[in-house]
């Protein structure tokens, strides 16, 4: 959470329609998940041309109950809005329909990404990319209370085989954070192969084995 509040920087809203065209965009969407009423968007930008591959947290939104077709169009029009290349959406249960919806609706204004939430490895690596991300300081997020809230809902539990998995409390809301993570791997594609031994010393590492929280 320490590393979460040193890059909480970005005002939310406060680009201008000019800025955006600076960025190569991504946004991720979840349809909604569990049950869950609410869809959500995150935009996430990369600077064009620029050498430090850092990673800015533009915008998100939230809608909620809403159909199916009001959804696919809100989705183009920020597409269009954000002049996004690529959007990753959440392709299980659901979201699988609104994902071949979207590569049809879409056809080249955009190129649609599926992921699987439930694929456990993949999963994983998702959200440790992300962490990998935000303790290295090459992903801005934005100064945003209800974003940092949902940090909250995530802890690694570890089996007895070694292996590890995320666990998500279903008592604390989590959708802008998945959103998130899901644009950062639609801008950052090939960029998951980070784990969590890879860049944390031997005591923090045992310090997370101990306590089971991810951030």
């Amino acid at each position: 959470m320490e590393a979460v509040k040193v890059v909480s920087v970005i005002e939310k809203r406060s680009y201008k329609k000019d800025d955006v065209r600076h960025f190569d965009i991504v946004l991720g969407y979840d349809v909604g998940r569990f049950g869950s009423p609410k869809s959500v968007i995150a935009v996430v930008g990369k600077l064009k041309g620029s050498e430090d591959e850092k990673l800015y947290f533009i915008d998100y939104r939230i809608v909620s109950k809403k159909g199916m077709d009001w959804q696919i169009g809100w989705v183009k029009d920020l597409v269009k809005r954000f002049n996004a290349g690529k959007i990753v959406v959440d392709a299980t249960g659901l979201g699988s329909t609104v994902y071949d919806v979207l590569k049809e609706r879409l056809g080249e204004e955009a190129e649609v990404i599926g992921f699987g939430f439930s694929r456990r490895k993949e999963r994983f690596e998702l959200y440790d990319n992300l962490k990998y991300l935000i303790e290295e300081g090459r992903l801005l997020l934005l100064d945003d209370v209800r974003l940092r809230e949902n940090f909250n809902a995530f802890r690694v539990k570890y089996r007895s085989d070694g292996t590890r998995n995320i666990e998500k409390r279903r008592d604390i809301e989590s959708d802008i954070l998945d959103v998130l993570a899901l644009a950062v791997y639609g801008l950052d594609v090939g960029n998951i192969k980070y784990y969590v031994a890879d860049f944390m010393n031997l005591d923090a590492y045992f310090n997370i084995m101990g306590s089971g929280m991810l951030w």
